[in-house]
């Protein structure tokens, strides 16, 4: 069956609305106690040079040898997924079903890989990590943070160009987060 782009279009902005809805859904939960609290990340000198040596050092890697990028990043979409399954799970559920949920959305994408269940699990894994994120970031850190990707993205996509072999990469482990 051939997409129309206005049926493209309907699909991408179906599944944006249900990541967005579940997450803010879920922050919202942890924040009116139906969660754990969730402790505040504070900008430190010291945790912008963890931040940047462990995100540097991740990327140097991912570029410069094919099979730890193979691994990594298939390991880095398990992690993904879990957390923010448990997270979003977290909000409605006790701690061993959230887990329980976690671990079954990780399976489930992998014993069945079909785009639909690929895009839920991506869904629910973005709208966890992301929620995570924006309780734990204060605006002054969450502004920190995207400045500095914002200056990373610049040196990456025009001076160094290795934001294509990055994608090249993520493509070639199957570990694609889109």
């Amino acid at each position: 069956m051939k997409h129309r782009p206005s049926h493209t279009l309907f699909f991408t902005l179906t599944w944006y609305a249900f990541t967005m809805a579940i997450g803010i859904l879920a922050a919202q939960a942890h924040v009116t106690g139906g969660g754990e609290a969730v402790p505040q990340f504070e900008v430190t000198p010291g945790n912008i040079a963890i931040f940047l040596a462990v995100f540097l050092g991740f990327t140097s890697a991912l570029v410069a040898y094919r099979r730890v990028a193979h691994i990594s990043l298939g390991v880095f979409l398990v992690v993904a997924l879990f957390a923010g399954t448990q997270f979003i799970a977290s909000s409605w559920v006790a701690v061993p079903w959230d887990v329980a949920a976690g671990m079954g959305v990780v399976l489930l994408r992998w014993a069945l890989p079909i785009v639909a269940i690929h895009n839920f699990a991506i869904s629910v894994g973005i709208a966890g990590v992301s929620a995570l994120m924006g309780l734990s970031l204060t605006p002054l850190s969450a502004a920190v943070l995207l400045a500095l990707l914002s200056v990373y993205d610049i040196i990456a996509v025009y001076r160094t160009k290795h934001m294509v072999v990055m994608a090249n990469r993520m493509m070639q482990s199957g570990a694609v987060f889109g």
